[in-house]
C-alpha cells in the first residue's frame, strides 16, 4: 500500500484514534507478550491517592514513569507496569463526611453507622479510581489498568498484616503512652508526612515563674520563659536550660508593682528580650548551676493537680539561643522534646487535654474549654497572678492537618508504634545500597530524615483503613498479632467468616480466646496509618506471602521507583522502614526523586490562589503528547517545574514543525508512489547531506538512549528538539527540496526519499517513549503502509542504532558549514543583499585547517546554500588594502617638530601600506627619506589597518571571517530577478491552493529591462513553478491576477491552471 498524504497542520485529535487503535488491537498486551521471556525489569508505581482528579504534578509523575518504561521495553526488557491505588484514609473520609453532612466522629458511630460509612468510603474510592484511570489513559499512560494493586483489596491488606506480624516477631511493635502529633478535628494521630506547614498568627507571651526559695531579700527572683502556646501553660512541669550556656540574673524595675525584680535568662538574649529597659546584671552562672531550682506554678490555684507536682529547672541539650529567653517552658504532655527530657528526669507527661482538643477535668477551672479559645483567659489569669511580663503576637510557620487544615497539637496518648529507632542503623546502611537520582536526594535529604526519625506512630483512631491486626486480652494484657485471614479464622474458631470480614466494623466483632488465661481477646479498634498501606506495596502488589507471584525473587526488590521529593518523608521512608522490618533490606534499587509543579512565579498551585492549571485544560488546548513533551522538557526532573503556558506553546510549535516535515514527506512520496521496499540501497545515489542526516539520527538515538537511561529527560527532549528543528526541518529538508521536484525516478531523488523515509522511521522510534501518539501515527502511515513485515506498532520496535552510519567528522564538518553560512547570511543582511540573489564570490579567511577541510569536503553544499558562484579560502584577505599610520602616541615625544611631515608622508597617495609592512617585517625598521634627513621608525611606531574593498561585506564566525562580494553585475541581476519572479509565482500558487503537481500557464506584463533580465532563465523559471507556458508583453490576462513590485520594477502576473 502507498504512503498516504496527510492533512496540513498538526491536530492532536489524532490521539483519540491512536488510543482506539491500541485498545482495539490490544497493543499494550501484545508488547508485553512480545517481551515476556526477555530479561526482567521491575517497577513499582507509587500509588496516587484516589482523590478523583489528577493534577499537573500527578501528570508529570506518570509521564516520567511511562516514558522511562516505554524506553526500557524497547530495550528488550520484560516489565512490571502494574498500576497502584492508595484508597484508605482521612481524605476520603472527609469527602464522605461532607457528602453526608457529618460533623463529628460521634455522628459516624451513633447516627450513620460505621458499616454504612465504610461502605460509602469504598464506593467513593472505587468511583474515583475509575475516573482517574480514564484521565491517565487519555494521557497515553501505559500501565496494567485492568489488574492494579489496590490497598482496600483483602489480599493486599493481608500482606500488610503479615508485615506487622513480622515486625512483632522482631520486637519492633510496641504500645506506649507518648506525645504525638494530633488533629483535634479528625481526632486521630498524624504521621509527619501527614502534616502541611503554613503561616499563622499566634499569641507570644513572656511568663515569669517565681523561685520558691528567694536568693535576694530586696527583690523577687523569677525564671523567664517565652511561649506561643499559652494553652500549654496549665501542663507546665519544668523549665529547661542548657547546661553550657551562660545565664544572667538581671535586675529590672517593674512599673506595675513599683518594685525591682530579678529575671533569669540566657546572657546572650538579655538585650533582645529587654531592649532599652534600664537593667543591671547581678551575676552570671552556667546553666548547669541552675539545675534543681524549684519554682511555683503561677496557675496552681486554678489547676488542683498542679499542686501535687514539684516544678524545677532541668537541663536539656535541645535548648537553643535562636529565640525566646534560653529558658524553655517544658510541658512533657505537649511536645516530643519536652516528653523526652521529661522522661530523662522522671517527670510524668501531664496532659489535661482530650482527643477533641478540649480541656479535661485535670485542667481544673479550664475543663470543657477548647484549648485555642482558652488562650486569652489563660493569659488574663497569668496577668492577675503577676506572672505575665509581656503579651504580643507572632506570625510564624506551624503544622496543619493535611486534610482538614486544622492546626495540629501535641498530646500524650496511648498509641501503637514501630520502633524505627531500633532499625535506624540498618535503614541508613540500606540507603547507601540504593542508587539515588540525584545523588544528594539519598545522601543528604533522605539520610538526614532517617537519621532524625523517631518511632513511627502507626495507629489511627478512624474507620476507613486497614484495621490494626492486634488482639489484646483485657484480663491479662496478652496480645496477639494476626498475619492473615486464614490465621484469624483459625484463632477465632469461626469457620463461617467469608468475604471481606477484615474491614471495620466486621473485624471489630471477631474475638479470640486468650491462650494465656482463657479470657476473651478483642481487637484494638484503631486502623493503620495509610503510609503503612503504601509502604508494603513492594510485596503486597506481588501478593506476598499469601499467594506470591511467579518469580517473586526476580521482581523483588524493585529495579526502579520514582516520586516527588516530599516522599523522602513519605513513601520512600515507609517502604524502607517496612522493608527493613520485614526483609532486612530496602525494597528498591534505584530511586528518582522528582520535583513539584508550581505556577510560573514558583508558588504552589491551589484553588484559593486561583493559579491551578489542570492536565485536562492543557490536553484540551494542545493534546497529551505536547503536555508530555513539555513536562519532560521544562527542566531537570529533580527540580521544581514552574508551569509556563508560553513554554507549552513552544512545544506545540515543535510538533507543528515536525508535522510540516511529515506533511512535506508524505506529499511528495505519495505523489511519486514512493515505496522504499522496491529499491536496493546500493542502486540509489546518496549525497553528503543524506549521509549526514543518517549520522545525525543514529547519533540522536544513541545519545537520547543514554540520557533516558540516566533519567535526564530534559536533555533527551532538548536533543530531539534540536534534531527536528535545526537538523531535519531547517537544514536537511532545505537541502533536498530541489531534488524532490525532479520529475523522473532519478536515483538522486530516490536517494533523498529513501533517506528521508528511514530518518522519519527512526525518529518515530526516538519519539515513541515521550510522544507515543504522534510516533504511532507517523509509523502507521509511512512504515506499516509499505513494509509488510513491520511490527504492528512503533512500540514493538527495538531501540537500536547503526554505529556504522555515525560519522562524527561529517557532523563536525557540517557544523562548520552551517556556522559559516549563518555568518554569510548575516553579512548579506548588513548589506541588504537578499539571500535569493546570487553573489560572485564568498571568501573565507581562516587559519583553521578543520574549517578548510570542511569547506573543501562539502563545497557543493556550501556553494548552493550560500548562493555563490565561487568560494575562496585564504589565511588573509588578499585584496584587502593595507593602510599604514604613524603611532602618534609614541612618535610625538620622539619626533617633536618632524611629526607633522611624517604624518603628511603617510597620507600621500603614492605611499603603499603593504610595501611598508613588508619592509618592516624584513628589516625590523622603516626609513623615510626626506631632502634634509632620513627618519627611521621602529615596528611599534607604525600602525596598520586593513581596509576592505567597498564591494565586500564581512562577518566573523568562531574560526575566522566571511567576506561576501556584493557587486551587482548584469549576470547577477539577471539571476536575482529570475528568482524574485519565481517567489511571486509560488506565492500565487499558494493563494490558489494548487496541488504540488498542478501545471499552470503564466502571463507576465513587465518592462523591457525586466523581461531582458529574466528571459535567459525561462526554462529554469518554468521548471520551478511548473509552468507549461510563460508569455510576456501586452497579452490578454485572465485567471488569477496580481500586481507586484520587485525592486523598482512594476509587474502584473496572471496564472491559470
Amino acid at each position: 500500500m502507498p504512503i498516504n498524504e496527510v492533512e496540513q497542520g498538526y491536530n492532536s485529535k489524532l490521539e483519540k484514534d491512536i488510543q482506539e487503535f491500541w485498545n482495539k488491537n490490544e497493543i499494550f498486551q501484545k508488547v508485553n507478550k512480545l517481551r515476556e521471556n526477555r530479561p526482567k525489569y521491575s517497577f513499582l508505581d507509587g500509588p496516587p491517592y484516589c482523590s478523583g482528579r489528577i493534577h499537573l504534578g500527578t501528570a508529570w509523575n506518570k509521564t516520567i514513569k511511562d516514558a522511562f518504561l516505554r524506553y526500557k521495553s524497547m530495550n528488550g526488557y520484560s516489565l512490571r507496569r502494574q498500576a497502584g491505588w492508595d484508597t484508605h484514609g482521612l481524605p476520603i473520609e472527609h469527602k464522605v463526611e461532607q457528602l453526608l453532612d457529618i460533623k463529628s466522629k460521634q455522628e459516624i458511630e451513633e447516627k450513620y453507622g460505621i458499616d454504612k460509612f465504610v461502605e460509602k468510603c469504598k464506593e467513593f474510592a472505587v468511583q474515583n479510581k475509575e475516573d482517574m484511570t480514564k484521565q491517565f489513559k487519555e494521557m497515553g499512560i501505559w500501565m496494567d489498568w485492568d489488574d492494579p494493586y489496590v490497598t482496600y483489596d483483602n489480599g493486599y491488606m493481608e500482606s500488610c498484616w503479615w508485615t506487622l506480624k513480622e515486625a512483632d516477631k522482631k520486637d519492633l511493635l510496641v504500645e506506649d503512652k507518648r506525645v504525638i502529633t494530633w488533629c483535634p478535628h479528625c481526632q486521630t494521630a498524624l504521621a509527619n508526612a501527614e502534616i502541611e506547614y503554613g503561616d499563622q498568627i499566634d499569641p507570644s507571651i513572656y511568663v515569669k515563674f517565681k523561685l520558691e526559695e528567694q536568693p535576694y531579700s530586696d527583690a523577687d527572683t523569677y525564671i523567664l520563659i517565652w511561649t506561643t502556646t499559652p494553652w500549654t501553660i496549665p501542663a507546665n512541669m519544668a523549665v529547661s536550660v542548657h547546661p553550657d550556656y551562660e545565664y544572667s540574673y538581671v535586675k529590672v524595675y517593674n512599673d506595675e508593682t513599683g518594685k525591682d525584680e530579678i529575671l533569669i535568662m540566657a546572657s546572650e538574649l538579655v538585650d533582645s528580650v529587654l531592649g532599652d529597659v534600664e537593667k543591671t546584671i547581678i551575676k552570671t552562672v552556667k546553666g548547669s548551676e541552675l539545675e534543681n531550682l524549684v519554682y511555683e506554678h503561677p496557675l496552681a490555684d486554678k489547676i488542683p493537680e498542679q499542686q501535687e507536682f514539684i516544678h524545677k529547672v532541668i537541663l536539656g541539650d535541645h535548648v537553643t539561643l535562636e529565640d525566646g529567653t534560653g529558658a524553655v517552658h517544658t510541658a512533657p504532655g505537649h511536645g516530643p522534646e519536652d516528653y523526652e527530657v521529661g522522661m530523662k528526669n522522671n517527670i510524668p507527661p501531664f496532659c489535661p487535654v482530650g482527643e477533641d482538643g478540649v480541656y479535661t477535668e485535670q485542667a481544673g477551672i479550664y475543663e470543657g474549654k477548647p484549648i485555642k479559645e482558652a488562650n486569652p483567659e489563660i493569659t488574663h489569669d497569668l496577668l492577675h497572678a503577676g506572672a505575665l511580663m509581656h503579651e504580643g503576637t507572632i506570625d510564624h510557620r506551624v503544622g496543619f492537618c493535611w486534610r482538614c487544615k486544622t492546626p495540629i497539637i501535641y498530646i500524650a496518648t496511648r498509641q501503637w508504634f514501630i520502633k524505627v529507632t531500633e532499625i535506624k542503623d540498618q535503614m541508613l546502611k540500606q540507603i547507601d545500597e540504593v542508587e539515588w537520582v540525584p545523588e544528594w536526594a539519598g545522601e543528604s535529604r533522605f539520610k538526614n530524615w532517617v537519621e532524625n526519625a523517631r518511632d513511627w506512630t502507626i495507629s489511627r483512631q478512624r474507620y476507613w483503613g486497614i484495621p490494626l491486626p492486634i488482639w489484646t486480652c483485657d484480663e491479662c494484657g496478652e496480645k496477639i498479632v494476626i498475619g492473615s485471614k486464614a490465621e484469624l479464622i483459625e484463632k477465632s474458631g469461626d469457620i463461617t467468616l467469608t468475604g471481606d470480614f477484615i474491614h471495620r466494623p466486621h473485624v471489630d466483632n471477631i474475638t479470640i480466646e486468650c491462650e494465656n488465661c482463657g479470657h476473651t481477646m478483642h481487637r484494638v479498634e484503631d486502623v493503620l496509618d495509610v503510609w503503612i498501606d503504601s509502604g508494603v506495596a513492594g510485596w503486597a502488589a506481588l501478593h506476598y506471602p499469601q499467594d506470591p507471584s511467579e518469580n517473586f525473587e526476580e521482581w523483588f526488590p524493585y529495579d526502579f521507583i520514582t516520586e516527588g521529593h516530599d516522599q523522602t518523608r513519605g513513601w520512600f521512608y515507609s517502604q524502607l522502614g517496612l522493608g527493613v522490618a520485614a526483609f532486612g533490606k530496602a525494597p528498591y534499587k534505584k530511586v528518582l526523586m522528582h520535583g513539584f509543579t508550581l505556577d510560573q512565579e514558583g508558588k504552589k498551585m491551589s484553588k484559593s490562589l486561583g493559579n491551578v492549571v489542570s492536565p485536562e485544560e492543557v490536553i484540551e488546548k494542545y493534546g497529551a503528547d505536547i503536555l508530555r513533551f513539555y513536562l519532560l522538557d521544562a527542566n531537570k526532573a529533580w527540580d521544581d517545574l514552574k508551569f509556563h503556558w508560553d513554554e507549552v506553546q513552544n512545544s506545540a510549535k515543535l510538533f507543528n514543525i515536525l508535522w510540516n516535515v511529515y506533511y512535506f514527506s508524505t506529499t511528495y512520496m505519495s505523489l511519486d508512489n514512493f515505496n522504499p521496499t522496491l529499491y536496493n540501497k546500493e542502486d540509489l545515489h546518496f549525497r553528503d547531506e543524506d549521509l549526514w542526516i543518517r549520522s545525525k539520527i543514529n547519533s540522536l538515538i544513541k545519545n537520547v538512549g543514554l540520557d533516558l537511561e540516566d533519567l535526564e529527560f530534559n536533555r533527551a527532549t532538548a536533543k530531539i528538539s534540536e534534531f527536528i528543528l535545526e537538523d531535519l526541518s531547517r537544514w536537511y529538508v532545505r537541502l533536498i527540496r530541489g531534488r524532490t521536484w525532479v520529475e523522473s525516478d532519478d536515483p538522486d531523488k530516490l536517494g533523498a526519499y529513501y533517506t528521508l523515509y528511514n530518518t522519519l522511521k527512526d525518529l518515530t522510534c526516538v519519539l515513541a517513549p515521550i510522544a507515543p501518539h504522534i510516533a504511532e501515527e507517523i509509523y502507521q502511515n509511512i512504515v506499516r503502509e509499505v513494509e509488510e513485515d513491520a511490527p504492528e506498532s512503533v512500540h514493538m520496535l527495538d531501540w537500536t542504532y547503526d554505529e556504522d552510519e555515525i560519522d562524527l567528522d561529517l557532523e563536525e564538518n557540517m557544523n562548520y558549514i552551517r556556522d559559516i553560512l549563518e555568518a554569510a547570511a548575516h553579512a548579506r543582511d548588513v548589506a541588504r543583499f537578499k539571500l535569493r540573489w546570487p553573489v560572485q564570490n564568498i571568501t573565507i579567511v581562516t587559519e583553521d585547517m578543520k574549517v578548510k577541510d570542511a569547506i573543501e569536503s562539502l563545497e557543493e553544499i556550501f556553494l548552493e546554500q550560500a548562493n555563490t558562484k565561487q568560494i575562496t579560502i585564504e589565511e588573509q584577505l588578499d585584496n584587502a588594502i593595507i593602510i599604514a599610520k604613524p603611532n602618534m602616541a609614541i612618535l610625538g615625544p620622539k619626533l617633536r617638530g618632524d611629526l607633522g611631515r611624517v604624518k603628511q608622508y603617510f597620507e600621500r597617495d603614492d605611499v603603499d601600506g603593504s610595501e611598508i609592512q613588508q619592509d618592516l617585517e624584513a628589516n625590523g625598521t622603516y626609513t623615510i627619506h626626506f631632502d634634509d634627513k632620513d627618519i627611521t621608525l621602529e615596528t611599534d611606531e607604525i600602525l596598520f589597518e586593513k581596509e576592505v574593498p567597498e564591494n565586500l561585506v564581512s562577518c566573523e564566525f568562531n574560526q575566522g571571517s566571511v567576506y561576501v562580494n556584493t557587486e551587482l553585475t548584469d549576470e547577477i541581476y539577471s539571476e536575482a530577478m529570475a528568482r524574485e519572479l519565481i517567489r511571486r509565482i509560488q506565492d500565487m500558487r499558494k493563494d490558489m491552493d494548487l496541488n504540488v503537481e498542478a501545471n499552470i500557464d503564466v502571463k507576465l506584463k513587465c518592462s523591457d529591462k525586466f523581461q531582458k533580465a529574466v528571459e535567459p532563465h525561462i526554462d529554469y523559471i518554468s521548471n520551478e513553478v511548473r509552468a507549461q507556458t510563460l508569455e510576456f508583453g501586452d497579452v490578454e490576462f485572465d485567471g488569477y491576477m496580481k500586481d507586484w513590485k520587485i525592486e523598482d520594477e512594476e509587474l502584473k502576473i496572471s496564472i491559470t491552471e
